[in-house]
Order: structure tokens, then sequence, then C-alpha cells
């Protein structure tokens, strides 16, 4: 599935942050897959570390912060059959915010970012690799 390949080699594109992967996957053929950690920077100031934790192509992907400000942060992305014969993405997430975050104005950026620069990006991306 050509939207699985997408989300777990080029998850960056999606948001406006700096990414880069700095540990492997536990299988040499997947370094994005099981156990990869990647780094980022949100707003070019919060570094942030996420692990995936769960890793089954062509349908499932896990991952949670294992370093940065936001606490107890699980993101889940999961692929299924859609009605109309596409693909339906279902992407959640959980987090505790730090001391001194507000956690509703932290899920409204997110949700807001997801929507406006994320969900038009992948459109325009599985556009173009179809």
């Amino acid at each position: 599935m050509k939207l699985f390949q997408f989300l777990s080699h080029h998850w960056s594109m999606l948001w406006p942050v700096r990414q880069r992967r700095v540990r492997d996957g536990v299988d040499p053929a997947e370094p994005n897959g099981l156990r990869s950690v990647r780094a980022q920077r949100v707003l070019g100031i919060w570094p942030i570390q996420e692990e995936i934790v769960t890793y089954r192509p062509p349908r499932l992907i896990e991952y949670r912060t294992v370093r940065g400000p936001v606490r107890n942060h699980l993101g889940r992305i999961e692929l299924t059959d859609g009605p109309d014969g596409g693909t339906r993405l279902d992407y959640r997430i959980a987090f505790d915010t730090p001391p001194g975050v507000p956690g509703r104005p932290l899920t409204a950026a997110l949700d807001t970012i997801w929507r406006h620069w994320s969900l038009p990006r992948l459109r325009r991306y599985m556009t173009t690799i179809r």
C-alpha cells in the first residue's frame, strides 16, 4: 500500500517540523519500522523523540514519545479499506501536557495543523504518486 509506505518514510513532510531518524528499526529492511526513533524540533524549539512501538505493514503504525516536554504521547495511525475502494486513515493521539501548558490550546493547535496543513499536503502527495 503506497499510503502506508509514504506515512512510514515521509511523516515529517506532513508536519511543520524538522525531523531525522536517530535510530534504525530492528529490521534492516525497514529502517523506519519497529523500534526506530525519529528526532523532531517542533517550532524550532521543542526537541522531541518518538519511537515506533508497533509496525504492521500495510495497516498500522503506533509510536510513543521517549524524550521531550510532552508526556505520555501515544500516536496511532491505522489504515483500513474505505467503502469507495479507497483507504481510510484513522490518526489518533493522546498525551499529557507539561506543567504550565494548557491542554486545550495545544489540542486545538494540533487539530488545526492537521486539517489545514497536513491533510492537504497528504492529498497532494498521494495524487502525485498514484
